[in-house]
């Protein structure tokens, strides 16, 4: 963000103004080590009152110019070779906006319904074991596909595999829940 000079040149006369109010106030003097020849005026020399004659004496003046060159060479200013001249528009940062959350919204709808998929058959994989352990509930109904694995087992197998398929739709229950967490958490 480009400041204008006024701005630019009133937040350095306010810094310049803090730190020298600051040491003059604390008594200290200027470390030579530390300064290294980026203030033209010596202590001793400082006024009581800091004017912009002073701030020109112990800064050098600057001109608007000299700010934006500054800003340039700082590499802050955009150069047209570096990006081509694209504005901004709002109005299509909001419907991009409007088009994210959409989408957003959309898939923690696909979240959801993979959620409340996986928790039914949870739910009908629990009545088929009941099922299969209490001889006194009818049979459930299986696919004819399901039907053909189980020919030929007995009680005990049908109640075996049957739970293994319940560990393994319980399990991608969490991953559901887990992914539909993550979705409505954006990341």
């Amino acid at each position: 963000m480009v400041h204008s000079p006024s701005r630019t040149g009133l937040l350095a006369a306010l810094i310049v103004l803090g730190s020298v109010a600051l040491a003059v106030s604390t008594g200290a003097t200027p470390d030579p080590a530390k300064d290294k020849g980026q203030s033209k005026v010596k202590s001793g020399d400082l006024p009581a009152v800091i004017t912009n004659d002073v701030l020109n004496r112990m800064f050098g003046t600057v001109d608007a110019e000299e700010d934006t060159k500054t800003e340039v060479q700082a590499g802050t200013a955009t150069s047209s070779a570096a990006q081509p001249d694209v504005k901004w528009d709002p109005l299509k940062a909001m419907e991009e906006g409007r088009q994210r959350a959409a989408d957003r919204q959309a898939q923690i709808a696909e979240a959801e319904k993979k959620v409340a998929d996986a928790e039914a058959t949870v739910r009908d994989l629990e009545k088929r074991v009941l099922a299969y352990r209490n001889p006194l509930l009818p049979r459930p109904e299986v696919s004819s596909e399901e039907a053909d694995a189980q020919a030929g087992m007995n009680g005990g197998q049908r109640v075996g595999r049957a739970e293994q398929q319940l560990a393994e739709a319980r399990s991608e229950a969490e991953r559901a829940r887990a992914d539909l967490a993550r979705v409505r958490s954006g990341s």
